[in-house]
Order: C-alpha cells, then sequence, then structure tokens
C-alpha cells in the first residue's frame, strides 16, 4: 500500500513556508527525493519542517544539498539528525575545564 501524500500547496502550509519557497527547495536539492517531487509524505513534511526551523533560525542553506547527499548515503534523514542532537546534545563549556590543565603542560 502507498503511503499517503498531500500536494505541494498544503505541505507549505504545513511546513510553514510559502509554496515557492517549497519549490525552491526541492529545485536546490534541499528536500529529501520522492517519486513524485510536487507530492509530500509525512516523512517528507517533518524532515521539510526542520529545514524551516533551521532556516528561521538565520542559518546558512546554501550546503544543504551536499549535506542531503551524504545523509542518504548514510541512510539519514534531516529530521533524525537532528533528533539525535536534541538526545545526545554538544557538551557545555564546563566538560572542557581539563584543557586550563593542559596550557600548563
Amino acid at each position: 500500500m502507498k503511503e499517503p501524500t498531500v500536494g505541494l500547496i498544503k505541505a507549505a502550509r504545513l511546513i510553514g513556508v510559502s509554496p515557492a519557497t517549497l519549490d525552491a527547495w526541492r529545485r536546490q536539492g534541499f528536500l529529501l527525493p520522492s517519486d513524485d517531487d510536487f507530492r509530500f509524505t509525512h516523512a517528507r513534511i517533518v524532515d521539510a519542517r526542520a529545514l524551516a526551523v533551521y532556516a528561521a533560525e538565520g542559518r546558512d542553506l546554501s550546503r544543504t544539498g551536499e549535506v542531503r547527499a551524504l545523509l542518504a548515503k548514510a541512510g539519514a534523514t534531516l529530521s533524525q539528525v537532528a533528533a539525535a542532537a536534541l538526545r545526545n546534545p554538544a557538551p557545555q563549556a564546563d566538560h572542557f575545564s581539563d584543557r586550563e590543565e593542559m596550557k600548563g603542560d
């Protein structure tokens, strides 16, 4: 059975971006690949929503296509990587206190 999909306009509304933005991201290779570039599965919407949040934070999206290709090779999506980052946050500055000790060596 085929997974249900929604069209570009409804997907854009769900993601919180304009249809033109979503289409531009599609053309630039920022979105998950699909059999039909203008239909969006739940996974594709979640993944594009992670991209929208990233863009709203003012982050540079210019290398997203390159990152997407690397993630595809690894079998991961942006939303999976974001979820993993939230589960395993980067160490805080106090975790690097032994750097001060190293300076004296």
